[in-house]
């Protein structure tokens, strides 16, 4: 079941990060053409860094919203995601040149070269930071701590990965008339999927829909409260389901996952028994207007039963 969660998001996620490195190349290719109408080299890394902050930014802001067919979400990820992106890109390429100055004029006493190892570690680096700041979007734009400590840690990983990547191909495949694509395609894929893969590996469950129009659709536990109703404003929106704006909520504790009752009419049932507040266990069906939410517990060391 994991792996089918994985699968499906990883489509999304991987050809977002994909198409923002398709449309960041021909951009890329018109800076680098009109280099010599910037003051310096530095001037000129800033503004390539940012120009791949914000598209990186949006197209990663807006996956979120992409994958769940929400416009309302698509719109708010991408213009925080320019916001972050643009910030990440300036703060990236300041903290990767600060890595090359102190290891290698400060250990090694000179300048590396674009091929030198010294050169493509500090600039991973740099990425690893640029990867941290996009990774924590989707966590801002819901107002997440727990989602924003996985797009750090998942950012700062592929962004190295990725960074690593992009500056290697840039460096040693000049020759190729596609490098820089090449490079910026992985760098963009990377960090997207290392967030999906981190967002599962710490979410605290996962909920399908049973029925109707969006039947087959699920939803992480991967924040600490969700918002499940009508409305499009929610985590979980349950559309054409006669659900009313905010229904029900959840909420992660330390060692429970609880859902409580917001509606004002249409009440919220667990197992065909209506409640106002309880504990959610595995295999739990959750029924909020006329939609069924099947909820499937993550599998535990102990060996026992949930999602696998």
């Amino acid at each position: 079941m994991k792996l089918f969660i994985f699968n499906n998001k990883i489509i999304v996620f991987g050809f977002t990060g994909i198409s923002g490195g398709i449309l960041l190349w021909p951009l890329i290719e018109v800076l680098i053409l009109y280099q010599s109408s910037f003051p310096n080299l530095f001037w000129f890394s800033i503004i390539v860094g940012m120009t791949i902050g914000i598209v990186m930014g949006a197209i990663f802001g807006m996956s979120e919203g992409l994958f769940y067919l929400s416009m309302r979400k698509m719109v708010s990820g991408c213009i925080k995601g320019i916001a972050f992106g643009l910030s990440a890109g300036l703060i990236g390429f300041l903290v990767g040149q600060s890595f090359l100055l102190l290891i290698g004029t400060h250990f090694f006493n000179e300048t590396p070269t674009l091929t030198d190892w010294r050169f493509l570690l500090s600039r991973s680096i740099g990425w690893s930071f640029f990867g941290s700041m996009t990774g924590i979007i989707e966590g801002i734009r819901c107002k997440s701590r727990m989602k924003i400590c996985t797009g750090c840690a998942s950012g700062f990983i592929s962004g190295f990965l990725g960074g690593f990547i992009f500056e290697f191909t840039k460096a040693n495949l000049s020759g190729f008339p596609f490098s820089r694509l090449l490079g910026l395609t992985v760098l963009g894929f990377c960090i997207n999927i290392f967030y999906v893969f981190f967002e599962i590996c710490f979410s605290k469950g996962v909920l399908f829909l049973l029925n109707g129009d969006s039947c087959g659709r699920y939803y992480l536990v991967s924040q600490e409260k969700m918002k499940i109703g009508g409305s499009e404003n929610t985590d979980i929106w349950l559309k054409n389901y006669d659900a009313e704006s905010v229904h029900a909520e959840i909420y992660l504790k330390k060692k429970s996952i609880i859902i409580v009752d917001t509606s004002n009419k249409e009440g919220t049932f667990l197992n065909d028994n209506e409640i106002d507040r309880m504990d959610l266990q595995d295999g739990t069906i959750i029924r909020i207007g006329k939609a069924q939410l099947l909820y499937r517990m993550k599998k535990r060391k102990t060996g026992d039963s949930g999602l696998k």
